[in-house]
């Protein structure tokens, strides 16, 4: 595995202040704290960036070939989801179903990291770990498998297991730190799709509800309270306006589901994307009501218009579980969606990161831990989908621990 370190954000200046009377120093320096404090909490620095080359390999036993020709334990599309355990610069990395867009019978698992920032960016693999179900079998990526599973949204519970969202299901499973399955966590049913099928253009014309082929549960996060488990829909639901007659995606009405992981109890609310070109990717919390969702548009490098990081708040917002269909596009009438503000746009030029190279899918995004000065790494990860000319990246920011 090679890693190749980019950018780091410049320093700033210092500020001297020369003052004859003590008033006028003090009021000065009160004046200084408040204008830096201010600034301190708009800026994000970027810190630099780590790059996985596509022809690496995990830790995995299996070094097999899939029906592709890949290699069973190439280290790829690890960038879908990534988490920080709590615990120093321990990271769980979460590849998804595979190479191949689901077509070959990879067999999905965890990857441990070691991720340090200061005073560069090293990333080292620590462990890869198979993800089994309730019978012991590996869970398999591929279209046509039983059970099929494909893990797109990952996060650390209390009690140090991880709850994994499949964008097959939508499910939500919880797992222990060696993969075996512990449980799953119910998902109202109009998420669902009624009739499953392994070819995507048959699977929509077979169902008129629920997620729409490979746009389920795309994020998942847990309140730093523990409570609650919060998941992102990727695209609108089909019953939501998501398509029109020739199955173009048009909508922009997104659900976030909450769930209590206690009680089982579940609330639901909108989010609405910028364009229907749009998707969301995942979602990270910063507080008990404060997210960070990545959207983003499907294109890479210079094609790209959007790689946005916003901010969101479910304070105020209307829980919209009773509602069985949304407008394909605009609020309903007596519904307030979630607020939603721009936290990082990827693409500033004052990052540097934009350019022919810069990778189509943002996927993964953490929250790490402090790096003093009341400041954190947030982290953020591309999936190269197992492609073998393109490497995975995590991208490092500092941030203001959250409040």
């Amino acid at each position: 595995m090679r890693a190749r370190i980019e950018a780091h954000g410049p320093r700033q200046p210092g500020m001297i202040i020369e003052m004859k009377h003590l008033k006028a120093l003090l009021l000065v320096l009160f004046m200084s704290v408040c204008i830096s404090r201010q600034y301190a909490k708009a800026d994000i620095q970027y810190i630099g960036k780590v790059e996985v080359s596509a022809a690496s390999f995990d830790l995995s036993a299996d070094s097999s070939l899939l029906e592709d020709g890949t290699p069973s334990n190439r280290l790829g599309g690890f960038g879908s989801a990534i988490t920080w355990t709590g615990n120093g610069n321990s990271y769980i990395a979460l590849s998804d179903r595979g190479p191949a867009d689901g077509a070959t019978s990879y067999k999905t698992r965890l990857q441990f990291f070691d991720i340090a920032v200061e005073p560069s960016i090293k990333l080292n693999l620590v462990k890869t770990v198979f993800l089994m179900d309730k019978n012991g079998r590996n869970l398999i990526g591929k279209t046509d498998a039983d059970p099929r599973f494909d893990p797109e949204g990952i996060c650390v519970s209390k009690n140090c297991t991880v709850f994994v969202s499949d964008e097959y299901g939508p499910c939500i499973y919880e797992f222990d730190l060696q993969g075996k399955f512990l449980r799953e966590l119910t998902v109202p049913d109009k998420f669902r799709i009624t009739h499953p099928d392994a070819d995507p253009k048959r699977e929509l014309e077979l169902n008129n509800s629920g997620r729409q082929p490979n746009r389920g549960m795309e994020g998942l996060t847990i309140t730093p309270d523990f409570r609650y488990l919060v998941g992102i829909m990727q695209s609108p639901l089909i019953q939501d306006g998501g398509l029109d007659k020739n199955y173009k995606r048009i909508g922009t009405n997104v659900r976030i589901l909450r769930i209590d992981i206690d009680t089982g109890k579940t609330s639901e609310y909108l989010y609405p994307l910028d364009s229907p070109a749009y998707c969301a990717n995942e979602i990270a919390a910063i507080s008990n009501d404060r997210f960070l969702v990545i959207e983003r548009d499907g294109k890479p490098g210079d094609s790209t218009k959007c790689k946005n990081i916003y901010e969101v708040s479910l304070a105020g917002a209307t829980d919209i579980s009773g509602i069985a269909s949304l407008p394909t596009m605009g609020i309903p009438g007596g519904i307030s969606a979630v607020k939603k503000k721009l936290y990082i746009n990827l693409l500033d030029p004052k990052f540097g990161l934009a350019g022919k190279d810069f990778p189509e899918k943002i996927e993964g995004i953490s929250i790490g831990p402090d790096i003093g000065n009341g400041r954190c790494v947030l982290l953020i990860s591309s999936d190269n989908d197992f492609k073998q000319n393109e490497p995975s990246g995590i991208f490092a920011f500092a941030i203001d621990k959250p409040e």
